[in-house]
């Protein structure tokens, strides 16, 4: 799973001040037993996208969508990207991403952005354990913070105890088939492929909603429709306040 926050401060284009800001949560569901394929068809994307000289291995970078080999040309990152797509695709990984417009009804509600990823996982938990198919263990790369740890990992304590000690029937979540909440470091491939997985599904968005772009973030909207059949859920959702009714005393949403 990967975290992404959108903030309008750091968006180049011209048009930053329109851009709606979010909050969302992305998660690819992978298959167990490809791991050997899905490995090697990720470090020789990445090879190849370095152009490494024959026998030497520098040291791996880290790589994150936003940042992403910040020495190659735009044709060469996008070539990466699109074999990473294609091996998502064919591998059979699925995408789900749910999200929350960052609205100011929400800013009063939540403190920070991150306390929004609560209800970002719930969503994605909900759907994920209602594919009834195989166990699902959520892997997430760790921030090392106690808010993080509460959000996700105490989200399936909760889950685990309520259920043991009362009933499943009484939550929306059936946790039958889910497991713990593992932690993953920036090392992880799991991890760097959801990122980009995020960082294109942005770009989706943002041509999606008619927002003018630059003509590599055309590009990565592009790509990011490749991953079409694979994409079970992708949702931002825009939460609606409502006062009391009349005849209600008081204020405040509801």
């Amino acid at each position: 799973m990967d975290e992404f926050y959108s903030d309008h401060r750091t968006f180049k284009h011209q048009t930053a001040k329109n851009r709606p800001e979010y909050v969302a949560l992305t998660g690819l569901l992978v298959p167990a037993g490809i791991r050997s394929e899905f490995r090697d068809r990720f470090y020789r994307a990445v090879g190849e996208a370095l152009d490494l000289p024959a026998n030497t291995i520098p040291p791996m970078p880290q790589i994150h969508g936003s940042s992403l080999f910040p020495d190659r040309p735009d044709d060469v990152k996008l070539r990466f990207l699109e074999k990473i797509a294609k091996a998502c695709v064919d591998l059979e990984l699925s995408v789900v991403r749910s999200g929350y417009y960052w609205t100011p009804e929400l800013k009063r509600m939540f403190p920070t952005p991150k306390d929004t990823l609560g209800p970002c996982f719930l969503n994605m938990l909900w759907f994920a354990t209602s594919l009834k198919s195989k166990e699902v263990w959520p892997v997430i790369e760790t921030d090392q913070s106690a808010q993080q740890d509460r959000a996700f990992a105490g989200a399936i304590q909760t889950l685990d105890y309520v259920t043991t000690n009362v009933s499943r029937l009484s939550l929306s979540v059936d946790n039958s088939n889910l497991g713990e909440v593992l932690y993953c470091s920036k090392r992880s491939i799991y991890g760097t492929v959801v990122d980009l997985v995020s960082y294109l599904l942005d770009a989706r968005f943002l041509t999606q909603k008619g927002f003018a772009v630059t003509e590599y973030k055309e590009n990565l909207a592009r790509i990011a429709a490749r991953l079409n059949p694979i994409i079970l859920r992708d949702e931002i959702i825009e939460m609606a306040f409502e006062g009391p009714p009349d005849h209600v005393p008081g204020r405040g949403v509801a």
